[in-house]
């Protein structure tokens, strides 16, 4: 809503779709949620993965982007949510301030993701963290090959870069990959359909 110059959240009632959504998040989670807790929900997520599945009769799909598992996404120490704004490259505080001018983001429930993949005739075929995906693909050896011959101020740059994609408090643990396939179907026959 608009209140006054700026946009505000406003309280309201969860519509039947929220209200089940979250009935059923409750069911699923390890853990109680606390009175007052405040997270995101993406009702959209079963359509969106179910159109890439019908644009994707066979092969590999990987989704990419900050987000946790269920248990951890909606754990009760995230009482506020994922939910945040991007200016100039920076945190904003608050994700309704300067509309237009800056970027909102939310986090990805993959546990979601996966429920959603599966009930769209996809399988997953891996989760992890962007530090242990680019690990396993060589980014040492990316990083050897950048600096062979590189001044010391190249070096630098190229070691903080890949500190950047790898370390923890970065974007290491809170940057996941999910892959989800379609196989090939064999026909009766034997043939590939």
């Amino acid at each position: 809503v608009i209140a006054g110059p700026a946009f505000a959240f406003e309280l309201r009632p969860a519509d039947a779709e929220l209200a089940a959504a979250v009935a059923e998040l409750r069911r699923r989670l390890p853990h109680a949620l606390p009175d007052g807790y405040l997270s995101e929900w993406s009702p959209s997520l079963p359509a969106w993965i179910a159109a890439a599945g019908h644009a994707l009769k066979r092969g590999a799909f990987l989704v990419a982007d900050y987000g946790l598992p269920r248990s951890h996404y909606y754990h009760p120490s995230r009482d506020g949510g994922t939910l945040c704004g991007f200016h100039r490259h920076r945190r904003a505080g608050n994700p309704l301030a300067r509309a237009g001018l800056q970027d909102l983001t939310a986090w990805v429930d993959f546990s979601a993701l996966a429920d959603a993949a599966v009930a769209a005739g996809f399988t997953v075929a891996g989760f992890t963290t962007q530090a242990h995906a680019l690990g396993a693909l060589g980014i040492d050896r990316e990083l050897a090959d950048l600096q062979r011959g590189a001044d010391e101020r190249a070096r630098y740059q190229s070691v903080q870069s890949v500190q950047t994609l790898m370390l923890p408090g970065e974007m290491g643990e809170r940057f996941k990959l999910m892959a989800l396939t379609r196989a090939r179907v064999v026909a009766g026959d034997g043939t590939l359909a």
